[in-house]
């Protein structure tokens, strides 16, 4: 694993003084490996209205439903993760838009 990326998991949801929810954010960095999307696979999900751009593999653990990954300062969506094995898990990660 030789990319650095940084992974934003969403924490609590509290309360400010107006009553507005607020997501707590933890951001840390850890290492992946990066590989770029097939042609059959970026047909498929664009069958569905995705667009993956690459891929990413990283240690389960450091794994969370929702999170946010940032790679050279741009920020991606999970849209698809497949178990490799008992201790690694590929995600598949699509660009984020402005107002995503």
């Amino acid at each position: 694993m030789n990319e650095l990326i940084t992974i934003i998991k969403v924490g609590s949801i509290t309360q400010d003084e107006y009553g507005n929810e607020i997501e707590n954010k933890a951001s840390i960095e850890i290492f992946a490996s990066k590989r770029s999307v097939s042609q059959n696979e970026f047909y498929n999900a664009s069958q569905q209205g995705l667009k993956p751009s690459i891929i990413l593999t990283i240690y389960k653990a450091e794994y969370q439903e929702g999170i946010t990954v940032i790679h050279n300062d741009i920020e991606y969506r999970v849209i698809k993760t497949y178990e490799i094995d008992e201790d690694l898990i590929e995600l598949t990660c699509e660009r984020k838009l402005n107002n995503d």
